[in-house]
């Protein structure tokens, strides 16, 4: 999970976001989306990962979000 949680935090900050900020926002995405996954197996469908990509969308796409 570190490795995955590095690489997004990387690529935050390459789209502006501080470094802390960077790195707590791609552990946090990393997280949803295992939980995400689990949900998704567990109801037999991929349907929330459509809630989970507007959420991000809408909250930690944003530099300043």
């Amino acid at each position: 999970m570190v490795e995955s949680t590095e690489l997004i935090a990387e690529h935050f900050r390459g789209c502006g976001f501080a470094p802390e900020r960077a790195f707590t926002t791609a552990a946090a995405l990393v997280a949803a989306l295992e939980g995400t996954r689990t949900v998704a197996r567990l109801e037999r469908t991929p349907a929330i990962f459509e809630v989970l990509a507007e959420v991000s969308i809408k909250r930690w796409a944003a530099p300043g979000g």
